[in-house]
């Protein structure tokens, strides 16, 4: 699909013509340990925010946003498990600005706003239309994004479009990606919003394109299709299981990630999955090297605009560092080995 607003690029792709590699482009890495207590523990990491200087992780499993400080001291944990007011039933994604963590629950159809300060509620806005991602906009409105299944639609007729892009009332003000009543996208995707810095970025498993919206005011501003020849055809995009199961065709397997020039995407090449690194300024594709993980960025789940932020458990490490990637201080490790949940900080150039 193509939308006629914004500017648009085709990225020509083939993973065989990479001349270096993602290790040139790094700068520094750093390793922060979160300090757990009973009242936060993380059971997994679905989404991770950086604001502010402070670190917000969405737990969407035990339906927890839990906020550190940069150095990994624990701020506070919105734990509003509930059918009354001021709780949320389900936690579908969350977003953060200067003043509020935003938690969109799709079974309340509401916004639910908490403080930036102590995660304490301050109001719910009604959700006109179900979204299976959001992102908040500085202008006080949202991005909400939609993945049609073909069957039970649930956005009504005229406002059949993957992104809707809100004020600060929830009401409409663009609608981009218009779909068919009978589209179906694969569930291939765990989210299909990323933000960084003054940008969001929008993917979804019925193309291999990317979309960059400005965070002010929700107006695209770039389009980006990655064009491989081995690419999984249109008519097979709603077949997650075809997908996985077929060596010969490729596809954008997430969301990208950008950081600053720099645009980090994970894609299926045939029968592996793997990062690569679009270099905006040189316009070129670079990958991880095959044979020393030093700087090599890999399980990303979040970016600002200075680096990327991979999660790993321990054993991920041990094997990253066998293979060259930097060891941690010794304090740190001593966490790591005890199983401590840490994050990596990947600076770029």
């Amino acid at each position: 699909m193509k939308n006629r607003e914004g500017k648009e690029g085709i990225i020509d792709f083939n993973s065989c013509d990479a001349d270096s590699f993602i290790s040139d482009y790094v700068d520094s890495v750093s390793f922060t340990v979160l300090i757990e207590n009973k009242a936060n523990l993380i059971g997994t990491i679905d989404k991770i925010i950086v604001f502010d200087g402070k670190t917000f992780i969405g737990d969407y499993r035990h339906k927890t946003i839990t906020a550190f400080s940069a150095s990994g001291e624990p701020l506070f944990v919105i734990d509003k498990q509930g059918r009354g007011p001021g709780e949320y039933f389900h936690i579908q994604s969350f977003s953060v600005d200067s003043n509020h963590v935003y938690i969109l629950d799709n079974y309340k159809e509401e916004i639910h706003l908490y403080s930036t300060v102590k995660g304490q509620y301050e109001k719910s806005l009604k959700l006109p239309y179900y979204s299976d991602d959001f992102e908040s906009l500085e202008n006080g409105g949202f991005i909400l994004a939609y993945a049609p299944d073909g069957e039970n639609d649930r956005r009504e007729r005229g406002k059949r479009y993957r992104i809707l892009v809100t004020d600060n009332k929830l009401r409409v003000t663009h609608c981009y990606l218009e779909y068919s009543e009978s589209d179906k996208d694969a569930i291939g995707f765990h989210r299909y919003l990323n933000t960084s810095g003054n940008s969001v970025v929008y993917a979804s498993f019925d193309s291999d394109s990317y979309y960059v919206f400005s965070r002010k005011d929700g107006i695209i501003k770039n389009t980006f299709s990655i064009n491989n020849k081995s690419s999984l055809p249109l008519e097979q995009r709603s077949k997650i299981d075809f997908a996985i199961s077929n060596t010969n065709f490729s596809y954008l397997n997430s969301v990208p990630f950008v950081c600053g020039d720099y645009v980090l995407f994970n894609y299926k090449d045939n029968s592996r999955i793997q990062e690569y690194l679009i270099i905006s300024k040189e316009n070129k594709i670079v990958k991880n090297s095959n044979d020393d993980y030093n700087n090599s960025i890999v399980g990303v789940i979040g970016s600002d605009d200075h680096f990327f932020i991979c999660y790993w458990n321990k054993s991920i490490y041990n094997y990253m560092v066998e293979n060259g990637f930097k060891r941690a201080d010794n304090i740190t490790e001593a966490y790591i080995n005890d199983d401590a949940t840490f994050l990596i900080k990947i600076y770029m150039k």
